[in-house]
């Protein structure tokens, strides 16, 4: 590996001949009395994001904030969505929701469906890729801020943000 995949800019020298480094603060952390630095994340684009499949995926990290407010530091797809939905009026949830998945006013616990809490909606679940998507679509409603790292199925890791 290159310094440049660590995220390390070469600045130059100072008088005594050592190397100056700007290095980011999320990629260093001292261990005892070590300096570890880390690879830069590659973040994975939403176009290469509709190519892969999250069928047995485990999410590894996900934070969902509203400027410095955090929404969300679930780790299941579900949940993510439901804390979401949870800041959104039942109006928005449905009228935005509707043409990703099955959701009917009203309780409904028939099929597979799930209660929104506290919305008077009910959502019928769906399978991990499919939720992200709804995940997603909720983001750009609200205009919050993602940052996701999942492991997938093959254990190869997707960092996305948006």
């Amino acid at each position: 590996m290159e310094l440049e995949d660590y995220g390390i800019r070469i600045l130059g020298t100072d008088e005594a001949g050592h190397l100056l480094m700007e290095l980011p603060a999320d990629r260093w952390k001292i261990e005892g009395n070590m300096l570890r630095i880390l690879p830069a994340i590659v973040w994975t684009s939403e176009e290469e994001m509709l190519g892969i499949s999250l069928k047995g995926s485990k999410i590894i990290y996900c934070v969902v904030k509203n400027f410095d407010d955090v929404v969300t530091l679930k780790s299941n797809y579900r949940g993510i969505l439901f804390d979401i939905w949870s800041t959104m009026e039942p109006n928005d949830i449905y009228d935005n929701s509707k043409d990703f998945c099955k959701i009917i006013i009203g309780s409904n616990k028939d099929k597979g469906f799930s209660e929104i809490p506290n919305k008077h909606l009910s959502y019928q679940g769906q399978e991990s890729t499919k939720i992200f998507w709804l995940i997603l679509e909720m983001i750009s409603v609200t205009k919050y801020a993602m940052e996701i790292s999942i492991e997938l199925a093959d254990k190869s890791v997707v960092n996305f943000r948006k």
